[in-house]
């Protein structure tokens, strides 16, 4: 079988999400060409999907060793060094990556989620219009906006840019996430609790949703609730940590 069948093989599999054997199949392709930049790079979201975030950060590099100035490696690259805590380094990754396309609108939204994590939520925000500028509909971009409005507690504006990525992805479980937070803190209890719940039926597996339940549990001195809530936060916690969990990458 051809390298470029394997390679086809592999990016079946990984659709369908069978990691193991993408990964197996990826591997063989880099057993006769070391420096196969697509196999690199997909393995490299593999590991990511697995949590193995040293790993992906070591394949996106050996990409970018075959192609420097590919933007899309740049910013698997930062995401992986956002979610591995190099934050410093992850902003070096987005920086390259738009200092060779300034207009990449996920290099923009995803640098936002950087600057957020090193408490620097205005800039986030200009990140977040640019992106939105060039490609208004963006449901990454406009959560990512709205979590950079909560930082800056523009809490009526959060609520607005939740809503529009609500109403662009009702699956967004993120969204529901944010516009809980916000109800919560402008206290309107219903509609947080109504916006968790939608947020944990999504995804249940969310550490954050369930601390959010428990925030909102105990606002409403409902102690044994918030209790609960904490212990499956700790459980989920756990999960997250189990080597081969997954995590949704795009």
């Amino acid at each position: 079988m051809k390298l470029t069948e394997i390679l086809q093989r592999a990016m079946q599999m990984h659709g369908a999400g069978n990691l193991a054997q993408a990964e197996r199949l990826y591997n063989d392709v880099l057993a006769v060409d070391r420096r196969q930049f697509d196999a690199l790079q997909m393995l490299g979201i593999v590991q990511c999907q697995r949590r193995s975030f040293g790993d992906a950060i070591a394949l996106f590099n050996r990409a970018l060793e075959v192609r420097p100035r590919s933007v899309d490696a740049l910013v698997n690259l930062g995401r992986a060094q956002s979610e591995a805590g190099r934050l410093t380094e992850a902003e070096a990754s987005y920086r390259r990556a738009l200092a060779i396309n300034p207009n990449f609108v996920l290099a923009l939204s995803n640098f936002s989620i950087v600057l957020r994590k090193a408490a620097r939520p205005q800039e986030a925000l200009a990140h977040c219009d640019k992106a939105l500028a060039l490609e208004p509909g963006d449901v990454a971009a406009i959560n990512n906006r709205a979590n950079a409005l909560f930082d800056l507690k523009r809490h009526e504006e959060a609520l607005d840019a939740y809503d529009r990525a609500i109403t662009a992805a009702p699956k967004l479980a993120q969204a529901w996430l944010g516009r809980a937070n916000v109800c919560h803190l402008l206290r309107k209890y219903g509609d947080a609790r109504s916006a968790i719940d939608k947020a944990l039926a999504l995804n249940p597996g969310s550490p954050e949703a369930w601390l959010g339940l428990g925030n909102i549990l105990l606002a409403q001195q409902n102690h044994d609730g918030a209790l609960s809530a904490t212990t499956r936060r700790l459980r989920s916690i756990r999960g997250l940590q189990t080597p081969g969990a997954a995590a949704r990458w795009s």
